[in-house]
């Protein structure tokens, strides 16, 4: 079972773009996903698909690609809100990274319903590791 999880908070992070580019280059320095990929643009594919917000503040867009090398839980967590694609803020961004069903990841967004897990993945408090942690081991 799989349990690549990357949580970063990013308070210097103030515009999607930006945000857009740290997702890519956090996937890329870590070998999460090939160069010469399309992240970006599948990330706004697949919101204008359907809306993937999962809580006030948090979104979880997610790609399902055949260049993703690690299924991931990559959360980025940023201080001032970003308007996200549903025009809505966000302040927490799970990203999914999927090439082929996980269970690990699988569990993971069944978890998600619980608005309790939610709030602590999005509780600034809590550093990094705490919430990396909370996601490997299931609590909920």
């Amino acid at each position: 079972m799989t349990k690549t999880v990357i949580v970063v908070d990013k308070p210097e992070i103030t515009d999607i773009e930006t945000f857009m580019q740290v997702v890519e280059e956090i996937a890329l320095r870590k070998k999460l996903i090939q160069a010469g990929n399309n992240l970006r643009v599948d990330i706004k594919a697949r919101e204008a698909m359907g809306n993937t917000r999962v809580g006030v503040d948090t979104v979880m867009p997610h790609v399902k690609a055949e260049y993703v090398i690690k299924p991931t839980v990559l959360i980025i967590r940023v201080r001032q809100p970003l308007t996200w694609q549903d025009q809505l803020p966000a302040r927490v961004f799970i990203i999914l990274l999927v090439r082929e069903p996980d269970p690990f990841l699988e569990d993971f967004i069944i978890r998600l319903v619980n608005e309790d897990f939610i709030d602590e993945l999005a509780d600034f408090n809590q550093p990094p590791e705490s919430i990396r942690q909370l996601v490997i081991e299931g609590r909920k």
